[in-house]
């Protein structure tokens, strides 16, 4: 009877020493990806694995980010993005659609060089437009259920597929733009 209590003794050791040794394998790679305790809550509930447990038996505080500083103004400033963004694409909007309405004027129609900024300005325009749900879906979260769902990632796809589109043809606007404009001082 000895033997089978000192036995399981021994094995409850080795389990609580293997243990540490997965918490200290888990807290190196949270501090050299800079992982808090608050990216750990979300994987936990992401996963269900308790990760947060194993850290606790190995130290009783959580892991200190090496730019605390940073991680705040950004936790801060993600709470007004949302509204920020959300104002600065509607003046956006409208600005590019005064924009437009110039650029279609008779007289204005006539110059290719007109044809590039219109061209420019839609672009613009359509891509402020896209953006305001996005606001809502992953700032405002008007639909937190549908954040972790399928049809929110095809919403993020949908979304992230149309920006970049958008941008690329702003880019090479710009550049077709800064083109015409080289060889009409040259």
């Amino acid at each position: 009877m000895n033997f089978i209590i000192s036995d399981v003794g021994k094995n409850t050791e080795m389990e609580s020493n293997k243990l540490a040794d997965e918490c200290i394998k888990i807290k190196d790679i949270f501090q050299h990806h800079n992982i808090t305790e608050s990216d750990y809550a979300l994987i936990q509930n992401l996963t269900g694995k308790e990760i947060s447990q194993l850290l606790k038996i190995y130290e009783n505080e959580s892991i200190s980010c090496y730019c605390s500083q940073l991680r705040s103004f950004s936790m801060a400033y993600r709470q007004i993005h949302g509204y920020f963004s959300f104002f600065v694409c509607i003046i956006g909007v409208l600005s590019n659609i005064l924009n437009i309405i110039v650029l279609t004027r008779r007289e204005m129609v006539i110059l290719p060089i007109n044809r590039i900024l219109r061209g420019l300005a839609l672009t613009d325009v359509l891509l402020m437009i896209e953006y305001i749900p996005f606001i809502f879906f992953y700032y405002i979260r008007v639909f937190p259920n549908l954040v972790y769902s399928y049809p929110g990632a095809i919403f993020i796809w949908l979304h992230v597929n149309f920006t970049q589109i958008m941008h690329t043809i702003s880019i090479f606007m710009t550049l077709a733009l800064a083109c015409w404009r080289y060889s009409a001082i040259k």
